[in-house]
């Protein structure tokens, strides 16, 4: 399983690459404000999270719409490795993720990178441990160019 979606991930980047930054102005994407689990990471407005609660990220992408979002770890206190417990951090829902492929954390950039293309609806269930900070950075079809980006922050229990 894990081999197929490297593969599938890998010939998505591929076709990524190949568009060489050069977004077709007719494809879009849409944001919408909740999805499956919850209020959607991607929709504008939303900028802090419940970390007691899941998040979905999804969105609504036109046939051949290529969508990369990268989820970068801005906290003050960040995991050093897998299942690190004083960090905070997100985890995914493998369980309840339909059409996001999925990088691994990245641990050197505290960064993780989701694929999507259309025409689909990609949603990923995301919980937060910890209180922290990330920055969401979309591209759209293949572009280089960051098309929207936001920080964002969760907590709970955090602030007395």
């Amino acid at each position: 399983m894990r081999v197929l979606l490297h593969s599938l991930c890998l010939s998505l980047l591929c076709g990524y690459v190949v568009s060489c930054g050069s977004p077709d102005p007719m494809l879009t994407a849409q944001y919408p404000k909740n999805g499956f689990s919850g209020d959607n990471i991607l929709y504008e407005g939303l900028s802090v999270l419940d970390s007691t609660h899941t998040y979905s990220m999804i969105a609504e992408l036109d046939r051949g719409m290529l969508l990369k979002v990268v989820l970068t770890n801005t906290s003050a206190v960040l995991p050093r490795y897998a299942n690190d417990t004083i960090g905070s951090y997100w985890t995914y829902n493998e369980l309840r993720n339909t059409g996001w492929f999925v990088m691994d954390y990245d641990f050197a950039t505290q960064s993780q990178i989701f694929y999507a293309e259309g025409p689909a609806t990609p949603h990923i269930e995301l919980d937060f441990e910890g209180c922290g900070t990330m920055t969401v950075d979309v591209y759209e079809n293949g572009s280089k160019k960051v098309a929207s980006s936001k920080s964002v922050s969760w907590e709970t229990f955090c602030n007395p």
